[in-house]
């Protein structure tokens, strides 16, 4: 593992993080939405989104990266760190448009 993927790694923690903080208080924007049939619906589809990037994210980063390594060998701790940073990424642009449908 270089530093790049150590980096990748820790941002991606420090998302994981940051999301399930935000999907958290979303929870509490939805039930003072209620009464906003509409908008509701827009923000439940997006916390609905967030919430599986973020679970996917997590599950990432809890992989043995050992044993990745022994049964995939360098290509697959390479397409291991490429999906993190994908889901990093999803994660961090759900969590832009669920602030943007709620503006």
């Amino acid at each position: 593992m270089n530093d790049n993927d150590e980096a990748t790694l820790h941002d991606a923690l420090e998302t994981v993080i940051d999301a399930r903080k935000f999907l958290k208080n979303s929870y509490i924007a939805s039930f003072g939405l209620r009464s906003e049939a509409a908008k509701l619906g827009i923000l439940e589809s997006h916390q609905s989104a967030l919430e599986m990037f973020t679970e996917r994210l997590s599950q990432l980063t809890e992989t043995n990266l050992q044993r990745c390594f022994l049964e995939k060998g360098e290509q697959g701790v390479t397409s291991h760190f490429r999906g993190l940073s994908f889901y990093r990424v999803s994660v961090e642009n759900y969590m832009g448009r669920f602030l943007a449908a709620t503006l």
